[in-house]
């Protein structure tokens, strides 16, 4: 089962010259983990896409992408850049921005 998100990141971490043992170090997770993540045999916590997204200096909202734009819609554009933003906002930000989603969802 090969994974979008793995090739990507393996993609990354290449373009950065790291070997997999070298970024799993980086991370804080085993070599084994980085395998994993990068065949798709296990997805990424979001945790380890933070570590990840700082080592590589990719923006975490570029975890969520689909890699094929061109045929996704604009709804599922917004939403995977809001999901980027809400990973990048302190947890006080994160609850107001939960609390105004939930009166946006309540106007319907």
């Amino acid at each position: 089962m090969k994974s979008e998100l793995g090739n990507r990141i393996k993609e990354w971490r290449k373009q950065k010259k790291l070997t997999q043992e070298e970024f799993a170090f980086q991370i804080g997770r085993s070599t084994e983990a980085v395998s994993m993540i990068e065949r798709g045999i296990n997805h990424p916590a979001p945790d380890t896409i933070e570590a990840i997204s700082k080592v590589l200096g990719i923006p975490i909202y570029e975890f969520y992408k689909n890699s094929d734009e061109g045929n996704k819609n604009k709804r599922q554009q917004l939403i995977d850049k809001a999901v980027g933003i809400l990973y990048n906002i302190d947890d006080k930000s994160l609850k107001v921005a939960l609390k105004t989603l939930e009166a946006l969802n309540e106007e319907k």
